[in-house]
């Protein structure tokens, strides 16, 4: 991700850089808080994968870790009405064309993460086999510096998670600051608030709309103009949903409470993308146009060769602007009946090298038969969300909060 997403996080960093600086790179004094020695004893995998995006962008390590903190500030709106869940990425104008979709095979698991370019999946959205998690920024007046864990680090986690219960675990972890969280499997659908050590989660029977702002813990935050506008436009005036269609129907609201669209849930210029979860199919909107589809998300969209499945790294475009991309996945007996032809047919051109090796020299069959190290990458299918730039922000509008 590093190596593909090089060029993106370059211009999120110039984009970060004050204009009145004399210096070209970005503040990463603002680490120093940072309890960087706890995230690597707790997860040390996860802060390799960092130093692994920034040796493959060639970018310098604080500054990764700079982005990867920076984003403890983010908008967006989430609407659960079980068996469905919409969620409205919304962050800076300035993120257009820095973000995709990562379909990542690792350790033997699969799992799909929304990525800003440069940081761990994810801080927005993503799933595996088991599980759905999506995010939203709240903003507590207090920070837990020592032993609280990143938001980064917390939804890189339950990407890994292989139950509801074990997400639902890894998400009560203390946190630097706080989020609200949707977690939910095919059948229980959870929302919750986490603040520094602090959480609360229950099983949501019907609506359930979440802005950023702390509504179940009782605690000093500071709570936007744009989260007081989209609330009341939500739960006042448009009504609560009964479906998926009336889920998008609400999150694509453009008005504001007072007619203007000032404050409206969907952000023409700061919504990147909206996610729907209904049942167990996803689809994923850009400037309401869908964009990816996916039949049923406790499936694996692809399965790996079976040589290259711990020990390769693939990046595939799939694609473009304007183009709609629905995908019909296989049964999984046609996926391994494919995989096994490929078996077949390496197979037979092993056997056909070592028919050969007596004859070779001694040189070129050291050299095709020479051990090489195991090491830990992942396979890899990244999705573009977007190619094309929309209108610059207008002054004193930026992401929702």
């Amino acid at each position: 991700m590093g190596l593909y997403g090089a060029e993106m996080i370059r211009l999120r960093l110039a984009e970060a850089v004050d204009p009145s600086s004399s210096s070209s790179k970005v503040p990463t004094t603002t680490i120093r808080g940072f309890d960087e020695s706890f995230h690597e004893q707790k997860y040390p995998l996860f802060m390799a994968e960092i130093r692994g995006i920034a040796n493959g962008s060639g970018v310098d390590y604080d500054e990764i870790l700079w982005l990867n903190l920076r984003e403890e500030g983010r908008g967006c709106s989430d609407y659960t009405v079980p068996p469905a869940v919409g969620h409205n990425e919304d962050n800076r104008p300035s993120d257009w064309n820095r973000t995709f979709l990562a379909e990542v095979w690792i350790d033997g698991a699969f799992m799909v993460g929304y990525v800003y370019a440069g940081e761990l999946p994810t801080g927005g959205f993503g799933w595996n086999t088991k599980i759905v998690a999506t995010v939203d920024y709240v903003e507590p007046r207090d920070f837990l510096l020592r032993g609280g864990v990143g938001r980064n680090w917390v939804g890189r986690a339950l990407l890994a998670a292989q139950s509801l219960e074990e997400a639902l675990e890894i998400a009560r972890v203390p946190h630097i600051a706080g989020h609200n969280y949707q977690i939910f499997n095919s059948t229980h659908f959870f929302v919750g608030e986490v603040a520094r050590n602090l959480s609360v989660f229950f099983e949501a029977k019907g609506p359930v709309f979440k802005a950023n702002e702390y509504d179940l813990l009782d605690i000093p935050q500071r709570i936007g103009p744009s989260t007081v506008h989209r609330t009341a436009r939500a739960l006042a005036q448009l009504g609560a949903p009964e479906d998926a269609k009336g889920i998008l129907d609400v999150l694509w609201d453009e008005r504001d409470v007072d007619g203007s669209g000032r404050y409206g849930i969907y952000c023409p210029t700061c919504t990147l993308c909206t996610a729907l979860f209904d049942k167990k199919r996803v689809s994923i909107y850009v400037a309401k146009r869908l964009v990816y589809e996916l039949g049923d998300w406790t499936r694996p969209t692809w399965f790996p060769a079976a040589a290259a499945a711990n020990d390769s790294l693939l990046l595939v475009l799939l694609q473009e602007e304007g183009v709609v991309l629905r995908r019909e996945e296989p049964h999984h007996w046609s996926q391994m009946a494919a995989v096994a032809l490929v078996l077949v047919f390496f197979a037979a051109v092993v056997f056909f090298f070592v028919a050969r090796a007596a004859s070779m020299p001694g040189a070129l069959r050291d050299y095709l038969f020479a051990a090489s190290p195991t090491t830990r990458r992942a396979v890899v299918t990244l999705v573009p969300i977007r190619e094309a730039p929309l209108e610059e922000e207008e002054e004193g509008e930026g992401v929702p909060n």
